[in-house]
């Protein structure tokens, strides 16, 4: 029981650290996102 228990909480940590890489990595897509956005505005010339 204890090694199951070990192995699942181990789990349950890497899975959690997986989840804030994605999360942050959510946050530096939608910032890149928005620049280009900006960028191709500028370059056509609505704002």
């Amino acid at each position: 029981m204890t090694n199951a228990a070990n192995f699942l909480h181990v789990t349950q940590m890497m899975i959690s650290r997986q989840l804030k890489n994605l999360e942050e990595l959510e946050k530096k897509l939608s910032v890149q996102k928005r620049g280009l956005i900006i960028e191709s505005a500028d370059k056509i010339g609505w704002s």
